[in-house]
């Protein structure tokens, strides 16, 4: 699965104020909009594309790559889902501390 011109995308759960207000900071950052969010919870989301269950991807923060490679998040401080994200925003300041 290819995702045109997007370099990441971060599957976000769009219920979620937290989520939504990481997202929007995200989006605020990226000034070459090269980072891409898709909800999960919206009405006609489809996971298979994904290779995962929706049960799976509300259990923890996931990112897509290029390549349709899905990237799950570790529980650490700055993960690499998160660097990649912040990457593809153009916040290389942030993705590297």
């Amino acid at each position: 699965m290819k995702m045109d011109r997007w370099p990441f995308k971060v599957l976000i759960d769009g219920e979620c104020p937290l989520c939504r207000r990481e997202m929007r900071f995200l989006i605020r950052l990226d000034v070459g909009e090269s980072a891409r969010d898709e909800d999960i919870t919206a009405a006609g989301f489809d996971p298979n594309p994904y290779g995962a269950t929706q049960q799976e991807l509300m259990g923890q923060i996931h990112g897509v790559l290029p390549d349709g490679v899905l990237s799950r998040e570790w529980r650490s401080s700055v993960t690499p889902m998160t660097q990649s994200a912040w990457l593809a925003a153009g916040a290389h300041e942030l993705a590297e501390s």
